[in-house]
């Protein structure tokens, strides 16, 4: 054992010499690729220099003028803009500014091109396409001439167009699968080649083609908000909206077609989708049983898929079973909207089209469904918490049968205000809505007309926006919870950049207007001018007092003083109050700024504080708004919906409120300000919160020990668990404040054995340092009981590398470290802070050398 150590140590004090005789070398950069590496001798190209080792502040030569702009973007990347030079090639230097510098070789430098010379800039639009030709494609570049002709791999293109003399379109040959160079020829023989440019790929099967088909024709698709390229040739099924294809453009794995009118059913046809691994309809109007062909998508993933908010059911229980496990986040069949069907599904409502109703006054509903007949009736009636029927059912007699799929109702003379449901027959078959009609007494209606809300559904559905469909959820979420609590489509202002979304169902777009500066400054000024009472709400990306409204067409950034100076200026014009609800990650820096003008009220709400991250998981279903909203829903009061929002979101973020209006959140006079706030007309429909007794207490794995058991019990619900799940949190968990949560590891938790206590067995704690668990439990009424977190701490002593063993190369690391050299060394960044550091004296030192050392020698 002794002569492994010592034969361990003269390996290191070797290593250690070489790094001290070498530990100031500078780096030298080296010039990898030039992309794109030709361009007119005028100059003018943007270019992207990658490579190695480039510092910031290098200097970029093309023969010997320098680029006229250079931004250093890293150590591997470097953009400029090429200077004006000679035709020819020209050698590219990089000079960093200790003078260590890199040269292309003569034959990889940059490509001068004469101005009379055409020239491609890639990438083409698009670059790629079915192989049966006829893809309409534009090439930019410049010089192009009156004349000139297109060809793909020696090819002609057809409908050659010169639009100008930078820009061209045509329509490709046919051609075989693979990737081909694009050359543009003049009329006197002048030409210019784009290799590689364009790829041609073969479609999906035509089997897939027409499921897709079906679907689009089976859900009026002539009148979806998007249907852009759909039907189009064959082979461009993977450009048709809400399609993607796999990689090889074979065939189709997942649809997305959410908040886009599809109305109808859904075709027997989805299940020859083979390979389609999501399929997400949810917010659209489909109807009817679903086909059992579905539960042929073996490929379907789970909890992937969403159906919500739509009328779907399905006969087959088999079925039934299918999609749950694909559904996301919640039970299948608890997803649908409010609609109901007889037992033999012969008779349905799939939607109530209805205003709230004034007591004491006639309300006409339109009622859309299958089975409506000569013979067709209805009633309403009210039920308590218990379920249990209060007073008689009230006969509906004016009856208007307008098809077998439409049915109009008025009714007269309810006296009482609160919540009715509605059941409707035919022949020997019924159905009920729960709760479908609201009735509110005229006094409290007419203060409520004076209460305006504006949504702001910020940012925009960009590419790379992985928040937008969590801001979607919250936004329609927001609009929902607005009109149960008595707001109506006038009284409420939705901006959101995604204009065609009906969440009411009457076949209009409750949207109404781009998220926009312009507009939600008209819509504070103007729209809401005469309202007794603004609320205002934002969700989307934030920043340090800024608010992203739309990065999709015009990058409008809104400034918390900028709204501040609106909203005093509402105030000061009227006696209005005010409640502004943010959440964004770091939404709490408009917290000091959000004070209202002297004697006036205004109550500011936000899911983070100054400098925290906001979580938006499950799609915006954990989140501070959505619990924040279905809170407010279900009890129509603001203090308790921002508590029980914030005790859900406790792991990683700290909500804060202020309605004293001095700008300083959570005191206690904020709570007795607002604890019997009510929004809108106050409605309750509260049951009880489930609750979790315990969970697994704290545990700590030694190296090597990736598993535990999580478990809860002593679980209290009056409505049935729709799910029980845990989220973790890893130590090394992105903390920066800027980055909404969107994603962490989850598993849920389940009682197989029926004994009450929940379990699910975890198999990845493979990082170092201390795991946050919160344990989440929702029922399926939408109600969420407050997260009961614990902890798991993995300890590996002396891993200084990260790769989760303790060997030579740590000892290497930390002998490096000490030596003064640490260029290009892989450290864990939690080292010193996760309890695997040696010493104890948090700082690298001999101490964890020597017991690295005795830890490879098996003497520790």
């Amino acid at each position: 054992m002794a002569k492994k150590i010592i034969m361990a140590g003269l390996v290191l004090l070797t290593i250690g010499a070489f790094i001290r005789d070498n530990a100031h070398a500078a780096a030298v950069p080296d010039i990898n690729v030039i992309v794109p590496n030709q361009g007119p001798a005028s100059g003018g190209t943007e270019v992207t220099i990658i490579g190695k080792n480039f510092a910031e502040g290098a200097e970029v030569f093309f023969g010997s003028i320098a680029a006229t702009v250079v931004i250093f973007r890293s150590a591997s990347g470097i953009d400029c803009i090429v200077p004006g030079n000679t035709a020819g090639k020209a050698e590219v230097t990089v000079i960093n500014p200790e003078g260590q510098s890199a040269v292309t070789d003569s034959d990889e430098g940059f490509l001068y091109k004469a101005v009379r010379t055409p020239v491609i800039i890639p990438p083409l639009v698009p670059d790629e396409g079915h192989i049966s030709g006829n893809t309409l494609v534009t090439l930019k570049g410049a010089n192009f001439k009156k004349g000139a002709s297109v060809t793909f791999d020696g090819i002609q293109a057809t409908e050659v167009k010169i639009v100008s003399d930078a820009e061209i379109n045509c329509k490709t040959p046919e051609h075989e699968k693979g990737t081909v160079d694009v050359i543009v020829s003049h009329p006197d023989e002048e030409a210019d080649i784009c290799e590689q440019c364009y790829t041609y790929f073969t479609g999906c099967p035509l089997s897939e083609r027409e499921a897709l088909m079906e679907l689009y024709n089976n859900t009026d698709g002539e009148n979806w908000y998007d249907n852009i390229n759909w039907l189009g040739d064959r082979g461009t099924e993977c450009s048709w909206k809400g399609i993607t294809c796999n990689e090889e453009r074979t065939h189709i794995v997942e649809i997305r077609l959410d908040n886009n009118h599809l109305e109808g059913k859904l075709p027997a046809a989805l299940g020859n989708l083979s390979e389609l691994q999501v399929i997400s309809l949810k917010t659209n109007y489909l109807s009817g049983s679903v086909p059992k062909e579905i539960s042929n998508l073996l490929n379907l993933a789970d909890r992937q898929s969403d159906f919500r908010g739509n009328c779907l059911w399905a006969k087959d229980s088999d079925v039934r079973d299918f999609l749950s496990s694909k559904q996301i986040g919640e039970e299948w069949e608890g997803s649908q909207r409010n609609c109901c069907v007889s037992q033999d599904m012969s008779l349905s409502v799939s939607s109530v089209h209805t205003e709230i109703g004034v007591t004491n006054e006639n309300l006409d509903i339109t009622l859309t469904g299958t089975g409506f007949g000569e013979n067709a009736s209805a009633a309403v009636f009210r039920k308590d918490e218990n379920g249990e029927l209060v007073g008689d059912e009230k006969e509906i007699t004016d009856i208007n049968l307008v098809s077998e799929t439409e049915l109009g109702l008025t009714l007269a003379d309810i006296s009482e205000p609160g919540a009715y449901s509605l059941k409707i027959s035919a022949e020997s078959e019924t159905c009920e809505l729960s709760d479908a009609l609201v009735f509110e007494a005229s006094e409290d209606m007419e203060k409520q007309k004076q209460k305006k809300a504006i949504i702001i559904a910020g940012s925009g559905p960009y590419s790379g926006n992985a928040l937008w469909n969590a801001t979607l959820t919250c936004a329609n979420k927001a609009y929902h919870t607005l009109i149960n609590q008595g707001y109506t489509d006038d009284t409420i202002c939705y901006l959101n950049p995604e204009t065609g979304i009906d969440i009411t169902g009457d076949g209009v777009t409750d949207v109404d207007g781009d998220t926009t500066l312009e507009n939600l400054s008209e819509a504070i000024k103007n729209w809401a001018e005469d309202a007794d009472e603004l609320l205002l709400y934002m969700t989307g990306h934030g920043g340090d007092n800024t608010f992203n409204l739309n990065s999709t067409t015009t990058m409008d950034i809104l400034n918390a003083g900028e709204l501040d100076g609106w909203l005093d200026t509402f105030q000061q014009t009227r006696d209005g109050k005010v409640i502004l609800i943010y959440d964004s990650a770091m939404s709490g820096s408009f917290l000091p700024l959000m004070t209202p003008p002297s004697e006036k009220k205004r109550i500011f709400i936000s899911s983070s504080s100054a400098t925290e991250r906001a979580w938006f998981l499950n799609d915006g279903k954990t989140s501070f708004s959505y619990v924040f909203w279905e809170t407010l829903r279900v009890t129509g009061n603001l203090y308790s919906a921002f508590v029980n929002a914030k005790e859900t979101m406790k792991a990683d973020q700290t909500a804060m409120l202020d309605s004293d209006g001095n700008g300083i959140g959570n005191e206690d006079t904020d709570k007795n300000q607002i604890e019997k706030r009510m929004v809108g007309l106050g409605r309750s429909v509260r049951t009880e919160l489930p609750h979790i007794g315990k969970v697994f207490e704290k545990e700590t794995l030694g190296c090597g020990e990736n598993s535990i058991t999580l478990w809860a019990s002593d679980i209290a619900f009056l409505n049935p668990i729709q799910r029980l799940w845990a989220i973790i949190i890893p130590p090394q968990a992105s903390d920066d404040p800027t980055i909404p949560i969107t994603d962490m590891p989850s598993v849920d938790l389940t009682d197989d054995n029926n004994d009450g206590t929940y379990e699910a067995d975890y198999e990845n704690f493979t990082q170092t340092g201390i795991y946050k668990i919160f344990i989440y439990l929702k029922d399926e009424k939408g109600d969420q009981a407050s997260p009961v977190e614990s902890t798991v701490i993995q300890t590996c002593k002396g891993e200084v590398n990260g790769d989760n063993s303790v060997d030579l190369r740590d000892a290497v690391i930390v002998l490096k470290l000490l030596a003064g050299t640490n260029d290009s060394l892989t450290i864990r960044p939690d080292y010193i802070d996760s309890n695997i550091e040696v010493g104890g004296d948090e700082k690298i030192s001999l101490a964890d050398i020597i017991y690295i050392l005795k830890k490879v020698a098996g003497a520790e």
